[in-house]
């Protein structure tokens, strides 16, 4: 047991910056449609039906919610904070991560582990920008992509999405990410 102290008070910064980031990261990846303190105004979730009944080959739309007196400011205001608040947060996570990567005491597995945490950050990030520029450009004034895991959420700008919409979107997301559409999901923001 006095081993295992030991050891503990001489990794303790280690251990405490490990535990940081992946707090940091849960912080990150598990919130991403409350960032500006709203909800999303409309919902989409998209599941393959494997059913025999179904005929649909990319899934089904349900509406959760619904909301007409948002103005555009307001909408503008969303996409913005939203892009701000995941760049901060990723910031922080970057930060924890390097100081952890810059630590003469850190054991070369946990630098190891942080390397590989910052390079998939960095690649969420580009990832993300390029999804968010091939939706623009299908039509859509704006978008805010967020990977989460093995998940993605799409955040679009729209009055109502229409199902040839919604394959767009999916397409993209899944050449871009490799993702299946039961992991993908589309939010329509007003």
């Amino acid at each position: 047991m006095k081993k295992i102290i030991n050891a503990f008070k001489k990794h303790r910064k280690p251990i405490l910056a490990l535990t940081l980031a992946a707090a940091v990261s849960v912080l990150v990846y598990t919130d991403p449609l409350n960032i500006s303190g709203g909800s999303p105004v409309s919902d989409y979730h998209y599941n393959m039906d494997y059913s025999e009944s179904s005929t649909k080959i990319l899934g089904e739309a349900a509406l959760v919610d619904s909301k007409t007196d948002i103005t555009d400011s307001e909408t503008d205001r969303y996409f913005s904070a939203a892009s701000i608040n995941r760049e901060k947060s990723r910031d922080e996570a970057l930060e924890t991560l390097q100081v952890v990567v810059d630590s003469a005491e850190e054991l070369p597995e946990t630098r190891d582990r942080a390397l590989s945490e910052i390079m998939q950050i960095a690649s969420d990030i580009e990832i993300e920008a390029t999804i968010e520029e091939m939706i623009k450009a299908k039509g859509f004034e704006d978008c805010v992509a967020i990977i989460s895991g093995d998940n993605i959420n799409v955040i679009v700008k729209s009055d109502g999405l229409l199902t040839s919409e919604v394959a767009q979107i999916t397409d993209i997301v899944k050449s871009e990410t490799g993702y299946s559409a039961e992991n993908i999901r589309i939010v329509e923001k007003v």
